[in-house]
């Protein structure tokens, strides 16, 4: 389910990584100068998963798929990527509140309660919440403001980058755009909550 992007998102979101990437950058520096070679490894894992979480969109799946691979980045680094899976940084409860208001003219009973607290995981689309709705308990999956926006303008980033990356002579054979475009493609049924409710259990609900 592509949402088509605009010019001022576009150019929103590439000032914001160009921002964030060149503080992290600097943070990073001051690590590897300042710190003892037995917590720096673990100190710059940590600001990497600050940074893609800052980021948001398809950074955090971008994360998410390269803390799979412990023989690239190590065991220090995978571990500490893996928190981007279903601990992310969740939205604030007033923005919760406002995509619901969106897909419910009269919200059911029980969603404000479970909007309230903090939701039981999150991730790169959406948190999940637990809501009581009186004669049962379900899974309230919410998904973040503009999200889809925003990825559509960080995969457009992506493929940018990963055609300027192929003019460098040794990786001109690493097929990054092909896997941009499968990152793209696997964002793309991720948005797609609907498509995603009707593979999930009964009490699950997206909004």
């Amino acid at each position: 389910m592509n949402e088509p992007t605009t010019f001022v998102t576009f150019i929103g979101r590439l000032i914001r990584i160009t921002g964030l990437t060149t503080l992290t950058a600097g943070r990073m520096a001051v690590i590897v100068v300042t710190s003892r070679r037995r917590s720096r490894t673990h100190r710059l894992a940590d600001e990497l998963v600050r940074l893609l979480e800052r980021l948001g969109g398809a950074f955090i799946k971008v994360g998410q798929l390269v803390g799979t691979r412990v023989d690239l980045v190590g065991p220090v680094v995978a571990s500490a990527l893996s928190r981007l899976h279903d601990n992310v940084r969740p939205m604030t409860s007033r923005q919760a509140a406002r995509v619901v208001r969106r897909a419910y003219r009269r919200p059911p009973d029980g969603l404000a309660e479970a909007l309230a607290g903090p939701p039981v995981a999150s991730g790169s689309i959406a948190s999940v919440y637990r809501a009581d709705l009186g004669d049962r308990f379900v899974a309230l999956k919410v998904r973040r403001p503009e999200i889809g926006r925003a990825i559509t303008a960080d995969m457009a980033i992506l493929r940018g980058l990963a055609g300027a990356v192929r003019l460098v002579p040794g990786l001109r054979r690493v097929p990054l755009t092909e896997i941009i475009d499968q990152l793209g493609g696997c964002l793309t049924d991720q948005l797609d909550l609907e498509r995603v409710a009707t593979e999930a259990e009964p009490s699950v609900r997206r909004v």
